[in-house]
C-alpha cells in the first residue's frame, strides 16, 4: 500500500452512491478511488550508500554522509568514510536515530556545513520510537585531511535520517512476548533498519527483552545468538548462554516468542532453534521446524474474524452468508463474541446496554447515560463504557460490571474505545478542552478490579476542525482511525501505535462515514450514516459492500 504523510486538511476525493432501504449485497456499484496526486510513490529499488568522491566540496560530503546514514551497512562502514579518522573511531551510529522533516538541506557557512531541520521523531538504541518536536541543529565541522580531502570531524551522536529515508529504510517489527498469566503473547513494536542483519537484530532484541518470559531473570541467563541462517524459508538459530537452565516450559515459551516474531519477516516461514548445537523440541511436535500455525492459540493476530451486521431488514443471498452474518433482533451499534456466542447492543437512546446470547436469551442489562458501542475482547470478556470519561470503562463478568481504577488518566469525553487483540491494552478517542486525542492505556484485570495505567497519547497532526470519530485495531500494533474535517469529509488513517507511521487509506470526501469494523488479517469495513457499508480492498479502493446497515462488527 502506498504511503503518504498525513495532510489532515486535505481530506479530498469524490464519490456518490445511492442508499437503499434494506440491507443487501450489491451486484454492481462504483468503485471508489482516493486521488493519488499527493501520494508518495513506493519503489522496490533501494539506492546503496556510496563512498565520498575525490575532491568533493564540503556540501557534497555532508549530503553524501546524510544519505549514507539512511542506508543500513554493517557497522556503517561506508558512512564512516566521510569522517575524519578520529571522528570515525568515536562515532556510535547504533546509539539512536533522529528523524527530521523532508526538504531540509544542509547550508554552507564559510568552511562549515550546518543542518537545521524540524524534528519529527527519535529512535532509542533498541529501536523504540517516540515523537519529537523542535529544531535539529547540527554543525558537521569539516576539516581537510592529509590528502586535502574534506571530511567531517563532528558527526552526530547517532544517526540523522530524513523522514523519507526512515520510511524507506526502517520497518516495524513486533516482538511477541510471553507474559505470566496470559495465554496470548503481547506484541511490542520496534522500528528496525532493513538490511542483511534484520534477522540477527530481531533475535538479539528479543533475547535481551526483560518484558518477555522470565522477566528480569531472562537477562541473567545470558542468552546469546551464536548464529542465524535462512534457507528455503526456515530461519535456523543457534543459541548460547545458560540454555541448560531452561525448563521445558521455558523453551516452549521462548519457541513461541521466536516463531511468531520471526515469521513476520519477509522470507521467513519457519524457525528451528538449537542450543549449543542441539535442536529444541516440544512434546507432541515431531518436526524441528516451528511455524506460526503451531502457536495459533497464542497469536493475538490469528483469530478468525467474521463480519456481523445489524439492520431492521436483512436479505442475503446464500453465497453471501459465509462472508456476512446477520444479527437478528438488534438494531444499532453492537458487539459480538464468537467464543461465548453473545451479543451486546445499545438501546436507541444509549441509556441501556443489553447482553444476550445469540439465541435471544436475555443475560444482563446495564443502565445509565450515554453508553458507547460495546466491545468483546479475544478472551470473550465484554467491555462497556460511558462517554463521561475513560475511567467509566468496565468489564462484565457474568452479570456483574467490574469498574476500572487508574491514575494519570486523561480528562475529556470518551468518544470511542477498542480493546487490543491480546486484551492487554485499550485504544481510546477522547475529546477535551484542546480538541481530540488518541491514545493507549494498559489493562490489568482481576476478579474484582480493572486497572488502567500507562496512558500514552499518540501524536496526530490534526488540522483545525478535524474530529476523531472512531478507532479500531487492524493489526496487533496498528490502529485505524476515522477522521472528519471541517467540511464533514471523512477519511480512514492507519496509525502505528508508536506514532511512527501514518498512512492515508481514503476513501473520499462524500462518504459520511460514522463507524469502523477492524480486525487483524481482514479487510476494514466502514459504515456511513446512510447505511452504506464500504470495504477496503487495496490501493485506496473502497467499493460499496452493502446498504441499509445500522451497525457493523467483526466478532471476536
Amino acid at each position: 500500500m502506498s504511503r503518504k504523510r498525513w495532510l489532515p486538511g486535505l481530506l479530498a476525493a469524490s464519490l456518490c452512491l445511492s442508499a437503499c432501504g434494506t440491507i443487501g449485497v450489491p451486484e454492481s456499484g462504483e468503485v471508489q478511488f482516493h486521488p493519488m496526486s499527493s501520494v508518495r510513490p513506493v519503489t522496490e529499488v533501494q539506492v546503496e550508500a556510496m563512498p565520498p568522491a575525490a575532491d568533493a566540496d564540503p556540501a557534497t560530503i555532508v549530503e553524501g554522509f546524510l544519505h549514507a546514514m539512511g542506508v543500513y551497512q554493517n557497522n556503517y562502514a561506508i558512512a564512516r568514510l566521510y569522517l575524519t579518522a578520529e571522528a570515525s573511531a568515536n562515532w556510535m551510529p547504533t546509539s539512536g536515530v533522529k528523524i527530521y522533516q523532508d526538504g531540509a538541506l544542509p547550508r554552507v557557512v564559510e568552511d562549515d556545513v550546518l543542518l537545521n531541520a524540524p524534528l519529527e521523531g527519535e529512535l532509542d538504541a533498541v529501536g523504540a520510537f517516540r515523537p519529537a518536536s523542535g529544531q535539529l541543529r547540527h554543525d558537521f565541522a569539516l576539516e581537510q585531511n592529509e590528502l586535502g580531502q574534506w571530511r567531517i570531524s563532528n558527526p552526530p551522536e547517532g544517526l540523522l535520517v530524513s523522514r523519507y529515508l526512515f520510511d524507506e529504510g526502517w520497518t516495524g517489527v513486533n516482538l511477541y512476548l510471553a507474559k505470566y498469566g496470559s495465554t496470548l503473547l503481547v506484541p511490542e513494536l520496534l522500528q528496525l533498519p532493513l538490511g542483511d542483519s534484520l534477522l540477527e537484530t530481531t533475535v538479539e532484541r528479543l533475547l535481551l527483552h526483560t518484558g518477555g518470559w522470565r522477566g528480569a531473570a531472562r537477562e541473567a541467563l545470558g542468552l546469546t545468538l551464536v548464529s542465524a541462517t535462512t534457507q528455503n524459508g526456515t530461519a535456523t538459530l543457534d543459541l548460547g548462554g545458560a540454555t541448560l537452565m531452561l525448563t521445558q516450559e521455558d523453551r516452549s515459551h521462548l519457541l513461541a516468542e521466536l516463531t511468531l516474531t520471526l515469521t513476520q519477516l519477509n522470507g521467513v516461514t519457519g524457525v528451528t532453534v538449537m542450543a549449543n548445537g542441539v535442536p529444541w523440541t516440544i512434546p507432541g511436535h515431531d518436526d524441528l521446524v516451528f511455524r506460526a500455525a503451531d502457536f495459533a492459540s497464542r497469536d493475538p493476530g490469528a483469530r478468525q474474524a467474521q463480519l456481523y451486521v445489524t439492520s431492521s431488514a436483512l436479505a442475503l443471498a446464500p453465497e453471501d452468508q459465509e462472508m456476512i452474518t446477520p444479527v437478528l433482533g438488534v438494531s444499532g451499534q453492537f458487539a459480538v463474541s464468537a467464543s461465548t456466542n453473545q451479543v451486546a447492543y445499545l438501546a436507541a437512546d444509549a441509556a441501556t446496554v443489553y447482553v444476550r446470547d445469540r439465541s435471544a436469551t436475555a443475560a444482563a442489562e446495564f443502565t445509565g447515560e450515554a453508553w458507547l458501542r460495546p466491545d468483546f475482547d479475544t478472551l470473550g470478556r465484554l467491555w462497556i463504557a460511558q462517554s463521561s470519561s475513560l475511567a467509566s470503562l468496565q468489564t462484565v463478568v457474568g452479570a456483574v460490571a467490574i469498574p476500572a481504577v487508574g491514575e494519570g488518566l486523561p480528562e475529556g469525553t470518551l468518544v470511542a474505545f477498542r480493546v487490543s487483540p491480546e486484551a492487554a491494552r485499550v485504544a481510546a478517542v477522547l475529546r477535551g478542552a484542546d480538541g481530540f486525542s488518541l491514545g493507549l492505556a494498559s489493562l490489568a484485570v482481576t476478579d474484582s478490579q480493572v486497572t488502567l495505567s500507562a496512558w500514552t497519547q499518540i501524536a496526530l497532526p490534526l488540522a483545525e476542525g478535524n474530529e476523531l470519530l472512531d478507532v479500531g485495531w487492524s493489526g496487533v500494533n496498528e490502529l485505524e482511525v476515522l477522521v472528519s474535517n471541517a467540511q464533514a469529509d471523512t477519511n480512514v488513517y492507519q496509525v502505528s501505535v508508536d506514532g511512527a507511521r501514518i498512512t492515508d487509506l481514503g476513501p473520499s470526501s462524500a462518504t459520511g462515514l460514522v463507524e469502523l469494523a477492524c480486525a487483524p488479517g481482514v479487510e476494514t469495513v466502514a459504515r456511513a450514516a446512510t447505511g452504506n457499508v464500504y470495504r477496503l480492498e487495496g490501493e485506496f479502493d473502497w467499493p460499496l459492500l452493502l446498504t441499509g446497515a445500522t451497525g457493523i462488527d467483526y466478532g471476536r
